[in-house]
């Protein structure tokens, strides 16, 4: 029992030896924290200035107060809701009426259309189908006179005309305006080289185009007698149906 005991003993202290030989090591391996190396922290050098001038300062920064709201200078009022439009539903049993447009309007604006050659007492009067004028004959540098008969409530309104190219119109200017009697007059000339034109005139917003081609002086006197006697041949219908 003595025996193990001192072995015991001798056990505890061979550990304890130990431990203080691994400290020892240890503490000459690693420095103490007051021989450890200090590591020098640069200071901020200062900016220099010119002489006299005052050397700025730290900018300070506003710090925003917790809690607080920002007010407008003014009172700013609530936004108001649009109100709504319901639309009326109509009465029962009540008839449904579709507008028209008003066609009275293109009619007045709408104005017949007559071509006088120069020494002739027949004209070409082009009809209008489906909206567009017929094409009317002229001679090739012979003045022409275009008529344009409206009704006499349009008096004093202005004609817009435009004209194209190789022809010549008079007066020149781009507005005309209508005569007490309803009537706008121009005289025109067809260029001889020029194989077409057009005239388009423009009345409250309705335009007339009237195209105009060359022809020979025997041609459109033929053409001007058989219109006379197409005209001659509806008077004399309507007579005999009265």
């Amino acid at each position: 029992m003595v025996l193990v005991k001192g072995r015991h003993y001798q056990g505890l202290l061979v550990v304890a030896i130990a431990v203080c030989f691994m400290r020892g090591m240890l503490a000459q391996t690693l420095p103490s924290p007051s021989h450890a190396p200090s590591i020098p922290i640069p200071s901020p050098s200062p900016i220099p200035t010119p002489d006299g001038s005052p050397s700025p300062g730290p900018t300070i920064f506003p710090t925003a107060t917790p809690g607080a709201t920002a007010l407008p200078p003014f009172p700013v009022p609530l936004p108001q809701p649009a109100p709504l439009l319901v639309p009326r539903l109509p009465e029962p049993g009540a008839p449904v009426v579709f507008s028209q447009p008003d066609m009275s309007r293109w009619r007045l604006a709408a104005p017949i259309v007559e071509v006088w050659r120069s020494g002739s007492e027949l004209l070409q009067r082009p009809q209008r189908r489906f909206g567009r004028l017929d094409k009317v004959f002229v001679v090739p540098g012979e003045p022409a006179t275009v008529i344009f008969r409206f009704d006499p409530s349009l008096a004093g309104e202005s004609i817009m005309v435009m004209a194209s190219e190789g022809l010549a119109v008079q007066p020149a200017g781009p507005l005309l305006q209508i005569a007490p009697t309803g009537e706008g007059a121009l005289t025109v000339t067809l260029d001889a080289a020029t194989p077409a034109a057009v005239i388009s005139i423009r009345v409250r917003n309705v335009s007339t185009i009237l195209r105009l081609a060359p022809a020979s002086a025997d041609t459109l006197a033929q053409i001007e007698a058989r219109v006379a006697g197409a005209a001659q041949t509806s008077s004399g219908k309507s007579k005999q149906a009265r």
